[in-house]
């Protein structure tokens, strides 16, 4: 089964009035890549990844969410991800006066195995929480 990892990218603003500015550059820079490509779109349906979503609208921004997914470097799904961020510092974040913010956080399988990254205008809205979990 491989090393697997928790994955969530939040891209977001907080100002409704950059709302359809955001959403234009979500549909164009995620949505639209995301179904133009051929090998993102193959990587889900030869992986099986029920139960990973690519993504959800939500008021004032998208989520970007995997709940279970191997995370290497290589893979096309991280450079996509990886794109995605660097592509959004390059249009929002430059800007002195933005009210636009990203969240990242990957969770890995091993306890000291987190990452978290994020930028702008940020509302805390990721966290870590671990559980226990019983299989009995």
């Amino acid at each position: 089964m491989g090393y697997r990892s928790e994955v969530a990218l939040l891209l977001y603003t907080s100002d409704s009035k950059r709302e359809p500015l955001l959403d234009l550059w979500v549909r164009a820079n995620i949505v639209d890549v995301f179904r133009a490509d051929e090998e993102l779109r193959e990587y889900f349906e030869w992986k099986g990844e029920k139960d990973n979503e690519l993504y959800r609208l939500i008021d004032g921004g998208i989520v970007i969410q995997f709940k279970s997914i191997k995370w290497y470097e290589s893979y096309p799904i991280v450079k996509f991800v990886d794109g995605i961020i660097e592509q959004f510092i390059e249009t929002f974040l430059n800007d002195p006066v933005t009210t636009e913010a990203y969240e990242f956080m990957r969770i890995g399988e091993s306890y000291e195995d987190t990452e978290e990254r994020a930028g702008g205008d940020t509302q805390g809205f990721l966290r870590l929480e671990r559980s226990i979990e019983i299989d009995v």
